[in-house]
């Protein structure tokens, strides 16, 4: 028999106003999250704070819920 694993959270990003749809991380510092309610947020890690949005967030102009967020060294593409 297995010991039961225990899951702690350790901080909840509130910002957006629906679904969290999609998310992807870039390094140990960056997180990009896109919703259903049309917004991509982006979130940096400060060590001893956690994640903060950044001064840029949310990204605005999608004309539906965005489905998919991809991070690379030059772009970032969302759907």
């Amino acid at each position: 028999m297995s010991a039961a694993k225990t899951t702690t959270i350790l901080q909840k990003l509130t910002a957006h106003t629906s679904d969290v749809t999609s998310l992807d991380f870039y390094g140990n510092a960056l997180l990009v999250t896109g919703s259903s309610d049309k917004t991509v947020r982006v979130w940096r890690w400060v060590a001893g704070n956690g994640f903060r949005e950044e001064s840029f967030s949310p990204l605005l102009g999608h004309r539906y819920g965005v489905t998919g967020v991809r991070v690379s060294p030059k772009v970032m593409y969302s759907v």
